[in-house]
């Protein structure tokens, strides 16, 4: 048995037409040449296994466009979150000002507003 699923589905003769195709294109498969519909199942095939793989990405691709973005420019700004998080965690007043840089904050105005609040946190914030 092959480890490559393209040529195990090619060598076992699965080279139907693609289902998408139109019932007068279906009916023209028989006529192209063999090679012609054996690179058309591969790409079938293919095609299929990506959209398998991704699959559970939808969800998240259509929520980043309703907020007018891509999947993509979300995963920057996660990453980018990510990364914000382990410096608060590793160096907090490095993390804090790098937290201020990114989001446009004046890190003095930050460190006196948190001397002004300092203090137990409210009991809604614990």
């Amino acid at each position: 048995m092959s480890d490559d699923p393209v040529k195990a589905a090619l060598d076992a003769g699965l080279t139907l037409p693609p289902p998408g195709w139109s019932a007068r294109a279906k009916a023209e498969w028989p006529n192209l040449p063999e090679c012609l519909r054996a690179d058309i199942a591969r790409r079938e095939i293919e095609m299929d296994a990506g959209m398998r793989r991704y699959a559970g990405l939808g969800k998240y691709v259509e929520k980043a466009e309703r907020n007018g973005t891509t999947l993509g420019v979300e995963l920057a700004g996660m990453r980018q979150l990510e990364k914000i998080i382990r410096r608060l965690l590793e160096d907090p007043v490095g993390g804090l000002n790098l937290l201020c840089w990114r989001y446009g904050y004046d890190p003095e105005e930050v460190a006196n507003e948190f001397l002004r609040r300092s203090g137990e946190p409210d009991k809604e914030d614990a």
